[in-house]
């Protein structure tokens, strides 16, 4: 498995392909999940740009209702009210009008100018209630329904995975934790030409396939703690000592608790 993220990276690009398939046969989200996807990403393209998007009512009742379903309205992850969230989205049209011609593959794209700008943008996007780690993770996915073919919807599971985030890098360092992602995705971007697997299923946009080889990537190399547990498990049972091992495990728990 490769360490480093220059690494990894080159080990993404080299594989481009597979990491899609491979996101293809399982999905790292469910179909309700997708249909929401979908009909938002309608919504925008019938309404013509993302300014006018992010200037509709129905398309921020749809966009709210799609991050909810991406988990972002559960738990730790808390969205602002509807009605604060359509006004945000439309203090911010003017902002996003100006990324309307930019793509993630174009070879005029400015990655660490374009990078800059993108993260004014998110700064000023007030759709989360949450701490900051979760602010950048709302605010990309959002802006990934506005600018589909530019913005790659971050989180923490994969996204933190391939480009080995902790917790500081998250709180602290999120600004420069962007710009340095937002650069890497541009490289994949140039490199790999993912428009050209846009199509079926989750594959429907250049930058959402980007996103899709990144959980790819990390599954396949165990590279995010849910994917490790479960190979873990996976060979427990192969082996015929999973029943014991959690035997153990709850035995343990029960003499911690007792004492």
């Amino acid at each position: 498995m490769p360490l480093s993220l220059e690494a990894r990276t080159r080990n993404l690009i080299a594989r481009f392909g597979d990491y899609v398939q491979s996101f293809g046969v399982a999905p790292a989200f469910n179909d309700e999940q997708l249909r929401a996807h979908l009909e938002t990403l309608a919504l925008r393209s019938k309404l013509g740009s993302a300014a006018a998007a992010a200037n509709s009512a129905e398309f921020a009742k749809a966009l709210r209702r799609t991050l909810e379903l991406w988990r972002m309205n559960t738990r730790g992850a808390r969205l602002v009210s509807l009605p604060a969230f359509e006004a945000s989205l439309q203090r911010c049209a003017l902002d996003v009008a100006e990324f309307e011609d930019d793509y993630l593959e174009s070879d005029a794209l400015d990655a660490a100018a374009a990078a800059e700008r993108l993260w004014s943008l998110i700064d000023k996007l007030r759709i989360s209630a949450t701490g900051v780690q979760l602010v950048l993770v709302a605010c990309t996915k959002a802006l990934h329904h506005l600018l589909p073919n530019l913005v790659v919807p971050m989180d923490r599971q994969f996204t933190g995975a391939f480009f080995g985030w902790n917790t500081h890098d998250w709180q602290v360092k999120e600004e420069r934790s962007f710009k340095a992602a937002f650069v890497v995705f541009r490289e994949i971007a140039r490199k790999t030409n993912p428009s050209r697997y846009v199509g079926a299923g989750w594959n429907t946009s250049s930058a959402k396939v980007v996103d899709n080889a990144i959980v790819g990537f990390c599954r396949e190399n165990l590279l995010d703690r849910a994917s490790h547990d479960k190979a873990v498990i996976a060979r427990a049972k192969e082996l015929g000592v999973y029943d014991r091992v959690v035997a153990e495990a709850k035995k343990h728990r029960s003499n911690g608790t007792q004492q």
